[in-house]
């Protein structure tokens, strides 16, 4: 009944495909006097360097998407902001700064491989824009999982922090009070959880001759240095009560807490203490809306052909966010929807409509318990992408919190198959108060058409400590007995603050799917699901099949950067990576499916020098070169940004990409991309924006059989349109 029930939401939610939104909402969350800024993706990534270092109203975020697909779905710009009033600094976010239309890169997708004499590779490397309202101090590191950077920068002034609300400080009476006085008070104190001021009034009774009041207070004093949880006093003070008190009602309580201390199990394991939280309510809505038009068209010129046109794209783009919450006392709701829809007006390329959340969050602190139902990102505890069901946490202790999950996976573009997929599993996080170490242990099984597709263990750990950070991730699938995904990543600032970062990881590419398996049915067979797949293979043949045919990919990256001088930074890393062979397999009807081989180490060296003041006052300009040296090709790439803000309210933002590629069979690739950006801030709220570029590609190919020895291709592409946030 669950299976359907979830079905049917993941059905009614789903529409159209669109591109891929991978910026997720921020979160904020107050740790003392300061803000943590968690920037959330939907994808993994990894951070390299920021610039300024700690302080300024604009800063710029360099991060590594570790998915090259991912990456690849990269083409619109996404932005979120945090309105005024909130906890910290008003705040805009715009990711990615720059799309460059550059599609030569050094990581490549299935979907992008070498295709004919283009090397399709894509670009990793991107940029967050951290957009303050004013000047303000920050620090940055890696999140709590491998999809999030933490920026934190201080409270604002006058902020309310939704916190427990500090117990009562009961007020001690003046010497000369009398017994009955002091007890009245040490009671109250005991109560809301007073316990060093409720001990020392019990002692002032007990230090009076003796009186009415001598006896309870004897007790109570014990009973107070027990729920203060120091238990070798409150043993001497009950054996003390037992001495003076042997035959009274009393002594039988006493000797009950005494025997409970003796045994290892005193009250205060028993006894939990009530949170009490500021009365008051809260409620706030903010988002945005915005419409861009897309527009590009390539001119191709092939030596003795005639001259072809394409438009590549034309497309009016809207998205629009919400966000309400409302917070009253120890109860925290909040209302998420996205949504994205694309009009392509060329005939032929139909509209798609995406859905990329739909989420109501409810949090209760006094028992420490939340829950997310409806579509919703999932990216850690075994949860590999946005999914549509039910989330929920609760916290046992401050230690230790269990979570548990049931879903349906939004396969969104990422799968052409029709398969009826849900999955449930449960984690185990722990994190000591105050400790730098905290992390968690995971199951989750996945089921696709009532077969058992992914059914994996795994851990996340994770340890901050001053200018030390490191994230861990294993996940191990006992279906395939295979390690879907082991990494590591770390960043460190060291020997005269240069900030290192390194990153190992090792994955399957794809994880390991059943679906993956259904190419390996002949096409004759019209295989579109697992469940068509069953019809064929036996389970035990279908995961034989997704071992074969599953490649791994190995990535080592270490970069360093290091602020060279007030207006320069300096920051490079070199890349090493490679995906292994898959196998052969046999199809339904026998015939051989050849696998295909490694790929080699391809190795990518890059440098980056980024400043202000530059050109022009408070501007920003960005200088960044690369080689890359991969067993089919060696290429080159150059790229020069300037980002400058006139007069507060106008933006011109230029750039001028270079690249420049040889394969092993000398066929050249020169590609030249000049662009120019222009934003008019109109309103505090309203911004309209444009951009316009023009990329240039020369081809030659000198090999005698070519038959396009000369492919001269421009494309022209731009974009306009405005954004209201609210």
């Amino acid at each position: 009944m669950l299976k359907k029930a979830l079905v049917f939401v993941s059905t009614l939610l789903l529409t159209l495909p669109a591109t891929a939104q991978l910026l997720d909402e921020p979160q904020i969350t107050p740790v003392n006097d300061m803000g943590e800024i968690h920037i959330n993706f939907t994808t993994p990534i990894t951070y390299l360097r920021h610039f300024p270092q700690d302080i300024g109203d604009t800063v710029r975020i360099f991060i590594d998407v570790t998915d090259p697909c991912a990456d690849e779905t990269i083409r619109n710009q996404e932005h979120k902001n945090y309105p005024a009033g909130g906890l910290v600094n008003p705040f805009a976010i715009t990711f990615p700064e720059i799309i460059s239309g550059n599609d030569n890169g050094n990581a490549t997708c299935k979907a992008s491989l070498i295709t004919g004499k283009k090397v399709t590779g894509i670009n990793t490397n991107e940029t967050i824009l951290l957009k303050f309202e004013t000047h303000t101090q920050y620090q940055i590191r890696l999140g709590e999982d491998n999809h999030s950077i933490i920026v934190t920068t201080p409270l604002r002034p006058g902020a309310e922090v939704q916190v427990e609300q500090p117990r009562l400080k009961v007020a001690i009476p003046a010497e000369g009070a009398s017994a009955d006085t002091l007890m009245k008070s040490a009671k109250t104190a005991t109560d809301v959880g007073e316990y060093d001021s409720a001990i020392e009034m019990y002692n002032r009774v007990l230090n009076m001759p003796p009186n009415s009041q001598s006896q309870d207070a004897q007790e109570l004093v014990g009973s107070a240095r027990e729920l203060n949880r120091d238990l070798s006093k409150a043993k001497i003070e009950y054996e003390l009560y037992l001495k003076l008190y042997p035959n009274t009602d009393g002594a039988k309580r006493v000797e009950t807490r005494l025997a409970g201390i003796n045994a290892g199990k005193p009250v205060v394991s028993t006894i939990a203490k009530k949170k009490t939280f500021k009365e008051g309510s809260e409620v706030t809505t903010f988002g945005s809306l915005s419409q861009y038009y897309y527009a590009s068209r390539t001119d191709s010129h092939i030596t003795g052909q005639p001259a072809k046109r394409l438009t590549d794209q034309s497309a009016l783009v809207t998205s629009f966010d919400i966000t309400s919450r409302w917070r009253h006392n120890q109860y925290d709701d909040k209302l998420v929807i996205r949504d994205q829809q694309t009009h392509n007006f060329p005939p032929g390329i139909i509209d798609a409509n995406r859905l990329t959340s739909a989420y109501w969050d409810h949090e209760d602190r006094e028992i420490g318990f939340m829950t997310r139902l409806g579509r919703q990102p999932g990216n850690s505890q075994g949860i590999l992408g946005r999914f549509d069901g039910i989330f929920g946490r609760y916290t046992m202790t401050p230690t230790w919190k269990i979570t548990g999950v049931v879903g349906v996976p939004d396969d969104g573009t990422h799968s052409t198959i029709r398969t009826n997929r849900h999955f449930y599993g449960s984690a185990l996080e722990f994190a000591a108060p105050g400790s730098n170490f905290s992390g968690n242990v995971y199951a989750i099984q996945q089921v696709a058409d009532k077969l058992v597709e992914r059914r994996a263990v795994g851990t996340e750990l994770r340890y901050f400590k001053d200018k030390f950070s490191v994230f861990s991730l294993l996940d191990y699938d006992t279906v395939y007995n295979e390690v879907n995904i082991a990494l590591i990543q770390a960043n460190w600032t060291a020997l005269n603050d240069i900030n290192f970062n390194a990153l190992l990881d090792h994955r399957k590419t794809p994880i390991l799917y059943a679906e993956t398996a259904v190419r390996t049915a002949n096409a004759s067979s019209n295989v579109a699901s697992v469940g068509d797949l069953r019809r064929f293979f036996s389970d035990k043949q279908i995961y034989n099949n997704v071992n074969t045919i599953t490649a791994d990919t190995d990535t080592i990256l270490f970069g360093a950067t290091k602020q060279v001088s007030l207006r320069w930074q300096l920051g490079g890393d070199a890349r090493a990576s490679r995906t292994s062979s898959t196998g052969a397999v046999v199809d339904n009807l026998g015939t051989v499916i050849a696998g295909s081989p490694a790929s080699g180490i391809s190795y990518t060296y890059s440098a980056q020098a980024i400043g202000t003041n530059t050109i022009f006052k408070d501007d920003t300009s960005v200088i960044s070169a690369s080689y890359i040296d991969d067993p089919t090709f060696q290429g080159q790439t150059f790229g020069v940004t300037n980002l400058a803000t006139f007069n507060t309210k106008y933006k011109v933002d230029t750039s001028f990409n270079l690249f420049h590629s040889k394969t092993n069979t000398n066929i050249r690739t020169v590609k030249m991309t000049p662009a120019i950006r222009l934003a008019y801030q109109w309103r505090e709220n309203t911004a309209f924006e444009a951009e316009f570029g023009v990329e240039k590609t020369l081809i030659n190919d000198p090999n005698p059989t070519s038959t396009t020895p000369h492919e001269r291709d421009i494309r022209e592409f731009m974009f306009v349109g405005y954004r209201w946030d609210y």
